[in-house]
């Protein structure tokens, strides 16, 4: 885009989603601090002509405090975000976040103490919209105090999906990515073991 040239990210992008309500806008995530010269502190929503859409940036206040990794859709314009990150504006959040279209935090959704012990990352989402779950892996060793080991379910309030990933007792390596077939009965994920 003429608009980015020369002006760009000033480091890394490593996800992004289109908006998905009609606008074309996309999200933006990574390691970067500015977006064609504007502050974004790791995330940002982009029209199709490259600009930043302001109002959504001034929502995110301080934004995230490390990278961005992932980026999926849940419902009504909310959006799933997943990184390196420790902190969401100001406030504790370990690796998972909600936010409102508007780009405020999701109250509804709750992680407690987040992804911890290990590296902490969550760098792959897959969401499916029948059952309202979301799966989260990377490299972590806990979700909220309780073992993970690199791939977690999560309900739409961000409580750990009973029962799931019980088999998983000794983890399988670090998750760098995932997806579901349409119909929710698979999940596949891939990574460097």
């Amino acid at each position: 885009l003429p608009q980015l040239a020369g002006g760009g990210a000033n480091d890394d992008v490593l996800a992004m989603f289109e908006a998905g309500d009609g606008s074309k806008d996309i999200y933006v995530g990574g390691n970067f601090t500015s977006l064609t010269g504007t502050s974004a502190p790791s995330f940002a929503r982009m029209a199709p002509n490259g600009q930043l859409i302001s109002s959504f940036m001034s929502s995110l206040g301080t934004g995230f405090d490390a990278a961005v990794y992932a980026i999926r859709p849940y419902k009504d314009g909310k959006i799933y975000v997943a990184g390196g990150f420790t902190g969401f504006n100001g406030n504790t959040r370990n690796a998972l976040i909600r936010l409102e279209p508007d780009g405020t935090e999701d109250a509804a959704f709750v992680t407690g103490t987040g992804f911890t012990a290990g590296a902490g990352k969550v760098v792959a989402l897959a969401y499916d919209p029948a059952t309202e779950r979301v799966y989260a892996g990377g490299s972590f060793a806990l979700y909220n105090l309780t073992t993970a080991n690199s791939l977690t379910a999560l309900d739409n309030v961000g409580g750990m999906v009973s029962g799931w990933g019980a088999s998983l007792s000794h983890g399988i390596g670090n998750i760098t990515s995932m997806d579901l077939t349409p119909d929710g009965s698979v999940l596949y994920i891939g990574g460097d073991g």
